[in-house]
């Protein structure tokens, strides 16, 4: 539904006329030349696991960039989200100027890393951002906010950039009016890590304490998907609950349309930058009921229900205040109409903000006679 950040980049490189070397990361190899784009992808072994041998792949990755640079010797890279960001400074040591892009934090908000390698990564970060780095992308303030924390005083600029969206994407997607039974819609993969099988929890206990008053849609697929509609099954709440699977964009729309607010469990274990299952919601018009490790309400906060992190009890207590409450949901669809707009400003798009920290590392490189290509 929104603008994908590589027709952006895209765009912004054309614009300034950049020649540019795009290095991906796929299971297959393949390689395009058009005119001054060449884009590369190969897989990266290791990727997809955990401990040490992710942190070998992000080794291998780098290398890979290091290699790619002695061939064609960039002014900029533009890096998006690894956990060792300091293994990035061997491109710095080569003139490289370095502008990381983060679409996620380095951390779950509330939960700082504590264990021995990760602090020790953590500083090694922290190092990285005071003498590596020319300027940073954030798509949220946490983003940024835990970049400062680590670092301490920066002398390089942070550009924030908000998903963008087209406005007639959304033409069939009206204002909810507030009914009963409240239509309470979660969008996302049905996988155990993602929380819809914790919402089956809340939907139980509310089918008991107020019967018929909340339906529930989920829309998604997964690896999951089967084992939540039998799950469905065997508690009973086919009258009240529907699993639609993966949806394309138009019956996406639709679900929207039916409902009154969308449950977005975010979970400690995972790294958000700024949900965008939350964004479109406010897009959409709907109140977002989840928690502050959406990295979201520094950015639509006054759309939010929150509840606290890793309390999938707290859901339903908000779920009752919205019944017994119109006023209070009316204040927060009423919320959605001024934050929305920021999803269409492209001012305020990632483009922009790619723009502007190219502008900088360039000015910079003018300045210093340093700019080659």
């Amino acid at each position: 539904m929104n603008l994908t950040y590589s027709g952006m980049f895209y765009d912004v490189c054309s614009e300034l006329g950049a020649e540019v070397r795009v290095i991906g990361y796929n299971a297959r190899e393949a390689v395009i030349d058009e005119g001054p784009w060449r884009i590369e992808q190969a897989p990266v072994p290791g990727w997809n696991d955990g401990g040490w041998r992710y942190h070998r792949a992000e080794l291998r990755l780098v290398m890979r960039l290091w290699r790619a640079a002695s061939e064609f010797k960039p002014d900029v890279l533009v890096m998006t989200d690894i956990k060792d960001w300091f293994l990035v400074t061997l491109l710095r040591l080569r003139g490289i100027r370095i502008i990381p892009t983060m679409h996620g934090a380095l951390w779950p908000v509330g939960f700082p890393p504590r264990g021995f390698a990760t602090r020790l990564i953590e500083k090694f970060n922290a190092m990285f951002w005071r003498h590596a780095v020319d300027a940073t992308l954030c798509v949220s303030p946490e983003c940024e906010r835990q970049v400062r924390q680590i670092s301490g005083k920066l002398d390089s600029p942070f550009f924030q950039a908000r998903a963008q969206y087209v406005h007639e994407d959304f033409a069939t997607v009206t204002a909810p009016k507030y009914a009963s039974p409240l239509v309470v819609l979660y969008a996302g993969r049905l996988e155990r890590a993602k929380g819809p099988f914790e919402l089956l929890d809340v939907a139980s206990r509310l089918n008991q304490s107020h019967p018929r008053k909340f339906r529930w849609e989920f829309a998604g697929g997964g690896t999951a998907l089967e084992a939540f509609r039998q799950e469905v099954q065997s508690r009973g709440l086919e009258s009240s609950v529907v699993v639609h699977g993966m949806l394309k964009r138009p019956q996406m729309l639709e679900a929207f349309n039916r409902s009154h607010i969308v449950a977005v469990p975010t979970s400690s274990t995972f790294r958000e930058g700024l949900n965008k299952v939350v964004v479109e919601s406010v897009v959409a018009r709907r109140p977002v009921l989840t928690s502050a490790l959406s990295n979201a309400l520094d950015v639509v906060g006054e759309a939010v229900c929150e509840v606290p992190p890793d309390n999938i009890a707290a859901y339903g207590d908000e779920l009752i205040r919205l019944a017994e409450e119109p006023d209070y949901w009316q204040r927060k669809r009423d919320a959605c109409e001024t934050l929305r707009m920021q999803f269409f400003d492209r001012d305020r798009s990632w483009g922009a903000a790619l723009r502007g920290g190219l502008e900088h590392v360039m000015t910079e490189l003018a300045r210093r006679g340093k700019l080659t290509q």
